[in-house]
């Protein structure tokens, strides 16, 4: 049990230390490092996602989504519109304005990125992310709140 109680202590102030190199990077324009992480999860589904996949993919309550979403929607930055399919569901849709801000902060935070990682060469970074990945499969089914990614 050591060595796992060491993983799990280097994991946290790893987190620790990323959040806080990552807010540096996005407060300079005005974001938390949260409503960032929404726009990237719609950026990366193609400009659009449902609450839920926002959810699941940044690990957090739909409560709190929904508090993101309404700090972007005052800022224009999203909207929230009907699923064309399913009347009942929403899907968020970044807008013009948030394209435009997200081109001008992606640079900067891929370079924030990279001096985080810059510690590791590539095949350690695969590795990492292997094993993170494991990690994750490993916990998502017993662990209440996170749940596995919904599909479509």
């Amino acid at each position: 049990m050591p060595r796992a109680g060491a993983c799990a202590a280097g994991l946290r102030q790893l987190g620790s230390l990323i959040s806080s190199e990552l807010d540096r990077s996005v407060r300079r324009q005005g974001f938390s490092s949260a409503a960032f992480g929404v726009l990237q999860v719609l950026h990366e589904s193609g400009g659009s996602a449902a609450p839920h996949q926002i959810s699941d993919r940044l690990a957090v309550s739909r409560a709190t989504v929904t508090g993101l979403l309404d700090g972007l929607e005052r800022r224009r930055l999203v909207r929230r519109v009907r699923h064309p399919e399913d009347r009942r569901m929403l899907r968020v849709e970044m807008t013009d304005r948030a394209r435009i801000l997200l081109a001008e902060m992606l640079p900067e935070h891929n370079r924030a990125v990279g001096r985080i990682f810059a510690g590791l060469g590539a095949l350690e970074q695969q590795q990492l992310v292997s094993l993170l990945n494991r990690l994750q499969a490993h916990l998502r089914p017993v662990r209440p709140g996170l749940m596995a990614p919904r599909r479509e």
